[in-house]
């Protein structure tokens, strides 16, 4: 664990959705000062009963980012290291409602950046991007310098907000790390619906009986347990740069999707069906994807560490626990 967060006081934009819950709890482990940002929309995977989880000692604001709220200025005033998770990830629903991408991708960015640059330009920001800004792949496995050609709203939000963090980087001196993660699981995870991810729905569907669709069921994807996501993020407290630097995160294992669905399958003993990709939902596919995290490993020693079956077991037993907390 790293040495660089003992002590340290830090905040954590969407600190109350599914990877900020587990990084806000290990990060308190580790001996940090943690402050937890979060407008709890319900649609972003933000949830009230992450904040049973977390520790007295952690303070927590119900607020958006970019509302310019006196108290959340004072949390970035007093922050060394800022991890900015708050956004909206769903690919379709960017389509649907590009605007509100706009807002909870971009202006929440610029919005946070602009508060650095004016209370406290030495915060560290550590940003959580996402594979979508590199589109279909044109080379596997995709690697920080592979083409950035995004192919939805969200992905072009995404790597709009990265060059927001470069621009005020280059301008004003923010100290800005990017990272840009592929598919995260584990306990937490909206599975309420798939706007986190598709596994999440599936896991629900599983966790009560009921078959699930596969779409294509061909595609090649990597997965990363939130554990292993969030000692990457933590690693990279210890990184010093001049330069803004861009990490991939990605999975120990790569797999087809008809494999994951026969493990959820055997796990759960329920069933699922492969169908065809629905046509509308085809022009946003990416067909086969999966991370070089090699940049990554070089610079801080990480590696993946858990297999795809022991994370889905974890998974499976938080919910088998927890299943009433994630319905809504």
């Amino acid at each position: 664990m790293s040495m660089q967060v003992r002590r340290t006081e830090i905040l954590i934009t969407g600190g109350a959705g599914f990877i900020g819950t587990n990084l806000a709890n290990a990060l308190e482990h580790a001996g940090a000062n943690v402050m937890i940002a979060d407008a709890l929309i319900d649609e972003h995977g933000g949830n009230s009963f992450h904040l049973k989880q977390f520790s007295p000692k952690a303070k927590f604001l119900q607020v958006a980012v970019e509302s310019g709220h006196a108290d959340f200025t004072a949390m970035v005033r007093q922050a060394d290291i800022i991890y900015h998770l708050a956004g909206q990830s769903h690919h379709w629903a960017s389509l649907e409602d590009p605007f509100s991408d706009l807002q909870h991708n971009c202006k929440s960015t610029l919005a946070l950046l602009d508060t650095c640059r004016q209370h406290n330009p030495k915060a560290r920001i550590i940003f959580t991007s996402t594979r979508q800004v590199y589109g279909t792949p044109v080379r596997l496995p995709v690697d920080e310098t592979h083409p950035l050609q995004a192919v939805d709203v969200n992905g072009i939000h995404k790597l709009t907000a990265e060059q927001y963090l470069r621009l005020y980087h280059n301008l004003f001196g923010i100290p800005v790390t990017i990272t840009r993660l592929t598919n995260t699981y584990g306990p937490g995870m909206r599975i309420s619906d798939d706007k986190q991810s598709f596994l999440g729905h599936w896991i629900r569907q599983a966790l009560q009986g009921k078959p699930f669709d596969v779409w294509g069921g061909h595609q090649l994807r990597d997965f990363t347990f939130v554990n292993d996501v969030v000692k990457a993020l933590i690693a990279l407290a210890d990184i010093k740069s001049e330069s803004v630097g861009i990490f991939n995160i990605g999975g120990k294992e790569v797999f087809r999707l008809s494999d994951i669905a026969a493990l959820l399958t055997s796990l759960t003993g329920t069933q699922h069906r492969i169908i065809p990709f629905p046509e509308e939902r085809r022009k946003i596919e990416i067909g086969d994807f999966y991370t070089d995290y090699s940049r990554l490993s070089h610079a801080t020693g990480w590696q993946p560490e858990t297999t795809m079956d022991a994370g889905m077991e974890q998974t499976l037993a938080y919910y088998n626990t927890n299943l009433s907390h994630y319905l809504q």
